[in-house]
This record gives C-alpha cells, structure tokens and sequence, in this order.
C-alpha cells in the first residue's frame, strides 16, 4: 500500500531539497547523548504527535505517531553504533530491541522493534534536513530513502522508507527529554 503522498513545502522549497539530498547524507548531525532519552516527530504531523510503539494486538512492536504524553514508548534511546550511524531503542522495551526496517514480505520498507544485531537495517544515519528538522536513513538502503509516515489508510502515522523528497513527513525533529537511562 502507497501513502497518500504531500508536498513539504512551495517550489523553492523542494527544489533545495532536492538539490542537497544526497549531499546532506554527509552532512553532519547533532551528537546524542547515549544515556539520555529523545522525544521524535515529524514536521507534517507537529510535536504534539511523538513516534510510539504499539503495545499488543497483531501490530505490537510497531512504530506510530501517538498523541504525546508521557508513555515510555515514547521515550527513544539514540546511541552510537560507529561510522556515523546510531541505533535507536525505547524506554518501554529497552536497549535489546531496536528500530528497524523490513526487508521483504508485503510490509517491506515499514519499521519495527525487533531484537539489536548488527543488521544494516537498525542502523540509522541522522543527517541535517531543511528547516532545522533531521532526516533518517538507514545504513542498508542507503541516503536516497528517508524515513517517513503513511498519511492515512490502514496504516495511518506508521513510519515507512521511501525514496527521499520534499515531504514534511520525512523531516524528523529529535528533541531531549528530561529522562536518562540509569546504568
């Protein structure tokens, strides 16, 4: 199933993006702090919506905007994972569980907690996108496909990859919270 797509912003604006695409791939991005807690959501859907994870049913494990609150599927863990690239993790399952993207089957490209290994799909490059907000890709697929949402649908605010371009959903802010992981 396709998302009901949307542009990010006027001409100018997608034309930018699509001219420093790739080049932002290399572009540097802020540090994390391993230890502390990030809150993500996208720029199309505003930072009253955070990435969740759904908690039971045929779906549990599954990434999704949520209503923010103070849920700890809400609460992401983004830490080193070398050459420039990062797992991510949530408070509610822990650091042995970690984002990552399907590979085949009729949910390819979706994203998922699933167990950490050194999979190239949990492997995720955070690089500077326009306006402030940040852009994620895996280390598998490569710059040209960025971690968006489906707009609509069954599916509605669950994050896919897919070919980058100007659309809001696909620019991701990351803004730290309060919580630490304690050791």
């Amino acid at each position: 199933m396709r998302p009901v797509w949307r542009k990010a912003l006027m001409g100018f604006t997608t034309a930018v993006s699509c001219t420093v695409g790739v080049a932002a791939y290399a572009a540097s991005a802020p540090d994390f702090e391993g230890q502390r807690y990030y809150r993500l959501s996208t720029m199309f859907r505003g930072p009253k919506m955070s990435l969740d994870i759904v908690n039971g049913g045929e779906k549990t494990d599954t990434p999704r905007l949520a209503s923010a609150s103070g849920v700890s599927g809400q609460y992401w863990r983004i830490q080193p994972a070398g050459h420039g690239f990062w797992r991510l993790s949530t408070m509610f399952r822990g650091g042995s569980m970690c984002l990552e993207v399907i590979t085949s089957g009729a949910q390819r490209g979706e994203a998922k907690l699933a167990p950490c290994t050194d999979f190239n799909g949990q492997l995720w490059r955070i690089t500077e996108g326009e306006l402030g907000y940040l852009r994620l890709s895996t280390r598998l697929h490569g710059p040209g496909m960025c971690l968006d949402v489906f707009n609509g649908g069954p599916d509605d605010n669950q994050p896919i990859l897919l070919k980058c371009g100007g659309y809001t959903g696909q620019l991701w802010q990351i803004r730290p919270t309060d919580s630490y992981e304690r050791d």
